[in-house]
């Protein structure tokens, strides 16, 4: 970019791309990220990276895409819910089934207890019932969580999948 970063040298700037036109300038921005990628995580592919996250925020159930968002939101929509994860897990009929893991708040199943019935049921007046959680289990440490903060499904999926040849999503 030239100029001082006023007006008019954005402008001029937009009018005049790098001399290298815009798509090599992405194409460098793009190396330039996935070797520092490369550097803090030698071990993964920066290839392998892009829409990584599409395993863990869809399950694929008898034919229909699941999308993990809006299943936890309305998890997370009952009073007793402190946070939770929606994952596919195994199933012999439909190739994966949706599941909640869900942690309660402090104290809330002290008044009565919160049942994988009482998740279920809350899900059913807010999403179509293929999207409903199909089981839930109850945590009561926190979900584990990676550098971000982001819940880290593939940990909370492993223990599920043990055993199979492949996972479907």
């Amino acid at each position: 970019m030239r100029g001082d970063g006023g007006l008019a040298d954005l402008i001029e700037n937009l009018a005049a791309p790098p001399a290298g036109g815009l798509i090599p300038s992405f194409i460098d921005e793009r190396a330039a990220l996935d070797a520092a990628l490369a550097e803090v995580h030698p071990d993964v592919s920066p290839s392998l990276t892009q829409g990584a996250r599409t395993g863990d925020s869809v399950t694929f159930s008898g034919g229909e895409n699941v999308y993990s968002a809006e299943v936890e939101d309305a998890v997370h929509g009952h009073a007793a819910v402190a946070e939770c994860a929606v994952i596919g897990i195994p199933d012999d009929k439909w190739g994966e089934r949706v599941h909640a893991i869900v942690r309660l708040k402090d104290g809330a199943a002290d008044a009565a207890p919160v049942t994988a019935d009482d998740i279920m049921t809350h899900c059913h007046t807010l999403i179509a019932g293929f999207k409903c959680p199909r089981s839930v289990d109850f945590r009561t440490d926190p979900l584990p969580l990676s550098g971000a903060g982001k819940i880290l499904k593939t940990d909370l999926r492993k223990p599920y999948w043990q055993g199979h040849d492949k996972q479907v999503s």
